[in-house]
């Protein structure tokens, strides 16, 4: 969530519940569900998808 505050918030049609992690060790992203407690590692990338509606 800090991550996301940083980078000025949510647009009004952000998923706010799923985000995609790709790991700076890794080739592929993982979806995992946005919580309070989830952890991203230096290096990581962060892609939040937008909603339908």
């Amino acid at each position: 969530m800090n991550a996301i505050a940083r980078a000025q918030g949510f647009t009004y049609r952000a998923n706010k519940k799923k985000v995609y992690i790709k790991s700076a060790n890794s080739a592929e992203e993982r979806a995992v569900e946005l919580t309070q407690t989830l952890t991203v590692q230096p290096g990581d990338t962060i892609r939040v998808t937008e909603r339908y509606f």
